[in-house]
């Protein structure tokens, strides 16, 4: 940028970047006001609403800004900004072709992929959207026809390691290959198939049964299946392949919810008992993050996926009417 070119970095970028950035940071000198948390990063962000309000054409940069200054308003619970601000980036990528595999003439190998990160960055951040929120997508997977990008060497044998803290001690040892593309790809294609069910309940072509219930159960099952060994659990603590496991959990959450009170069992489905199944691995995964990491920069998907684990958690409790049961000694 101190070139001159823009293609992959542009002070509106820079500046949503440093704006999301400071809310992880317990710098006094990254808020506005040193004593009040809630101003971090509010004069970058003040920077690049200023420059945002004076571009009049679409970039690739710009769609990238868009995406960030939306996850940090919602982080700062301002969650209809953000979903405007999703929705904008969603309409720019859609006007500069990032959703088609079509070639341009021209376009280096390099500018391919960087449009394929960015257009599935641009998909996840919508479809969680609209599984948080509970809205429609306005990206729908059918609109997409591009692939996933390549990983490479680099990508997947950088090593990832914890921010620090001043105030939780770490181990050495949480330090692990990113493994960043690969993520990504896992991670979009639960996302297709998520944005798929959001769009059936809430613009439906045609009654939802429950065959077609269980065969959507299947996909998730077989997506789950299909997970690299690396992405068990059993073999990395990465904090964002717990949270890929979370959001994995908290789809087939929202897919069985709306039938909870219903008797499938004809289907060999199980409403009631697969949503309390979720919601305690959701439970179960949270306390692992926090045991390891701590939750002062947690993840944003996070809290949507609490919150929907907890709405099961209290569909659970006991009725006041109900019978005491006294615990066998």
């Amino acid at each position: 940028m101190g070139r001159g070119r823009t293609d992959y970095c542009s002070a509106l970028l820079v500046n949503a970047m440093l704006s999301f950035a400071c809310h992880y940071s317990d710098r006094p000198l990254a808020r506005t006001d040193p004593t009040n948390a809630e101003t971090a990063g509010n004069h970058f962000y003040a920077e690049a609403k200023r420059i945002l309000d004076s571009i009049d054409r679409p970039s690739l940069t710009t769609v990238q800004a868009l995406g960030i200054m939306s996850l940090r308003e919602t982080s700062a619970g301002r969650d209809s900004n953000g979903y405007q601000l999703a929705g904008r980036c969603v309409r720019m990528a859609i006007e500069l072709g990032l959703h088609l595999s079509v070639v341009k003439n021209g376009l280096r190998s390099t500018e391919g992929e960087v449009q394929k990160v960015t257009f599935w960055a641009v998909f996840n951040l919508e479809t969680l959207c609209a599984v948080g929120f509970g809205r429609l997508s306005q990206l729908p997977r059918a609109a997409a026809d591009i692939e996933t990008p390549s990983a490479n060497s680099r990508s997947e044998t950088k090593t990832w390691r914890p921010y620090e803290d001043t105030n939780f001690s770490l181990s050495p040892s949480a330090e692990q290959p990113a493994r960043t593309m690969l993520f990504n790809d896992r991670f979009s294609k639960l996302s297709e198939l998520a944005s798929d069910m959001v769009n059936t309940f809430y613009a439906p072509r045609e009654r939802f049964t429950s065959r077609k219930l269980a065969a959507t159960y299947a996909q998730y099952q077989a997506w789950y299946q299909n997970l690299p060994d690396v992405f068990r659990l059993e073999n990395t603590s990465l904090p964002h392949v717990l949270v890929l496991h979370m959001y994995y959990y908290g789809c087939v959450l929202h897919l069985f919810r709306p039938y909870i009170k219903l008797d499938l069992s004809a289907a060999n489905l199980f409403p009631h008992d697969t949503c309390t199944f979720c919601a305690n691995e959701i439970s179960k995964l949270m306390n692992a993050l926090r045991a390891m990491y701590g939750l002062r920069r947690v993840c944003l998907a996070v809290t949507s996926l609490l919150l929907s684990a907890s709405t099961i958690h209290l569909l659970n409790l006991p009725s006041e009417s109900a019978p005491l049961r006294c615990p066998r000694s």
